[in-house]
C-alpha cells in the first residue's frame, strides 16, 4: 500500500489475501467456505486486489477502483474506503483504512452447493466483505519528548 496524506488521490493498493485465512467464526462454515464449491483454496490459494485509481469523495472518503481476482476470475470494482490517521505509542504515525462493500459471489464463480453434509445451504448471492488495514509511516519520526 502506498499512501501520502498530502496527496490521498495518489493512494495505491496491491493486496493479496491468503484464501485459507478467510473465516466466519464457525469451523463447519469455514470448511464449506474453503471447499471446492466456494473459494477452492487448494486450486486458488489467494484473493487479489490491485488498484488503478483513487478519487476523493465529497464526504472525505476515498473511492478506490481496481481489479479484484477471486477463484481466477477478475472483475473491475470501485471500493469505498474510510481513512483514519493513527498514532501508535512509541512508533511512527500511520493510517487505518477501512472498507465494507458487497460483491456478487456468483460473478466470481462462488456458486456453492444446495446441500452440504446433509444440510440445506442457503447463501445470498450478494456477500458483504469487511477489510480493516492499519499502516505506519516508513518515514523516520523524531523521538517524542
Amino acid at each position: 500500500m502506498s499512501y501520502n496524506p498530502e496527496r490521498p488521490t495518489d493512494t495505491r493498493v496491491d493486496l493479496t489475501v491468503d484464501a485459507d485465512s478467510l473465516e466466519m467464526r464457525n469451523s463447519e462454515h469455514d470448511q464449506l467456505l474453503k471447499s471446492a464449491e466456494f473459494f477452492d483454496v487448494e486450486r486458488f490459494p489467494t484473493l487479489h486486489f490491485a488498484s488503478e485509481s483513487t478519487n476523493m469523495r465529497p464526504d472525505g472518503t476515498l473511492s478506490v477502483t481496481g481489479d479484484m481476482t477471486i477463484r481466477g476470475v477478475t472483475r473491475r470494482m470501485t471500493i469505498p474506503v474510510t481513512l483514519r490517521r493513527t498514532i501508535a505509542s512509541g512508533s511512527a504515525d500511520g493510517a487505518a483504512f477501512e472498507s465494507t462493500f458487497q460483491i456478487g459471489r456468483t460473478e466470481f464463480g462462488l456458486n456453492g452447493v444446495p446441500h452440504w453434509h446433509g444440510f440445506h445451504v442457503s447463501i445470498s448471492k450478494t456477500v458483504q466483505i469487511h477489510i480493516d488495514i492499519a499502516t505506519r509511516s516508513n518515514t523516520p519520526q523524531p523521538p517524542r519528548r
